[in-house]
């Protein structure tokens, strides 16, 4: 009788332990919206179609990686759309005009890292809004990318394709997938046991604190921008390997279906809580509802309202949230200060 007892306070508080996690809802979610799929179209459960779904999260999931630090700091990335559309331009680019595709590849690492530090830049050295200097590079990284490929679709090389379609051996498994799951490994890493993750979430949960006990804000803030960069190079790889073909709305909204996983994840706006799983489960929930809608033949556009609403329901439940704490903060207060 004491062992079953005890086994069930042990069951509890694993389940406790469980839906404490911020991204234990979204989880809920996948499941249930898997296996609702599932049953209304056959081909979801398919092969191919696990394979199209691995790929086309990893697209998002990678970027999702570095944004989870930006908004882990407090910050947000709106660039990171057009910035992965110029660097699908300039991979184009560069191989036409006959540069070996594996220092092809090396370049297109740089400069979108560049852009993160040119971000940085802006938003952590100088002081301007993260929203508003993100969009100015998000306008500048647009314009460039229509002047690389002259405003036209255009066709890349199968060998830019390599990260977009090689599989790990005889098996289904996309090679982006391995690569997303290392990156996620490592950045989980660095997160969690590394001095530079917990100054990013001392930054996030308070600046003027953080910067109290001797922490460089601005540095950090800097360093999440342009890791985040480089995060948006890699998905830019895997990007036009999915494409085939470089479009002039290529990449389109992918910036909000990004913040929207990552907030859907568990991590707050605001900063200072949040993981990389959760994130990567936004990532794949997000994936299942547009592959969800293809699969029903469902008009594409819907999935921009579905975004849409994910986001706002993710900012209001965490405004609520950060409200119902304040108040709890105000009345605690006012009763010690009644107390003495």
């Amino acid at each position: 009788m004491e062992k079953m007892k005890k086994t069930g306070i042990k069951h509890n508080a694993l389940l406790q332990k469980f839906f404490n996690q911020g991204w234990s809802p979204v989880l809920i979610g996948v499941l249930i919206l898997g296996l609702t799929i599932c049953f209304a179209e056959p081909a979801f459960r398919s092969l191919t179609n696990l394979k199209n779904i691995l790929t086309q999260s990893a697209v998002t999931a990678t970027i999702a990686v570095g944004m989870t630090f930006v908004i882990l700091t407090g910050g947000i990335d709106i660039s990171v759309a057009m910035n992965m559309f110029m660097l699908m331009s300039l991979m184009h680019v560069l191989q036409q005009l006959g540069i070996p595709v594996a220092l092809v590849f090396l370049i297109i690492l740089v400069v979108g890292s560049f852009v993160g530090i040119v971000n940085g830049f802006l938003t952590c050295i100088i002081g301007i809004v993260p929203m508003i200097a993100t969009f100015a590079t998000m306008a500048i990284t647009r314009g460039i990318a229509y002047i690389l490929i002259e405003n036209k679709m255009v066709i890349p090389d199968h060998s830019l394709r390599f990260f977009g379609l090689t599989t790990i051996g005889n098996t289904t498994i996309p090679l982006a997938f391995v690569v997303v799951a290392v990156m996620v490994l490592i950045s989980s890493y660095l997160l969690k046991y590394t001095r530079f993750g917990r100054y990013v979430l001392a930054v996030g949960n308070s600046r003027s604190a953080a910067k109290e006990s001797g922490i460089n804000a601005n540095l950090i803030c800097f360093f999440a921008y342009a890791f985040c960069g480089f995060c948006t190079a890699i998905a830019s790889l895997i990007y036009i390997g999915r494409l085939g073909a470089i479009q002039t709305d290529a990449g389109y909204g992918m910036e909000f279906t990004v913040i929207a996983a990552v907030v859907l994840g568990g991590t707050k706006l605001s900063g200072g809580r949040g993981t990389l799983l959760g994130s990567i489960i936004g990532c794949i929930f997000l994936t299942l509802i547009e592959n969800g809608l293809n699969l029903l033949e469902i008009n594409g556009f819907y999935y921009d309202v579905v975004r849409g609403v994910v986001l706002c329901l993710a900012v209001i439940v965490e405004v609520i949230s950060i409200n119902r704490k304040e108040k709890q903060l105000a009345d605690l207060r006012r009763q010690r200060f009644q107390e003495t």
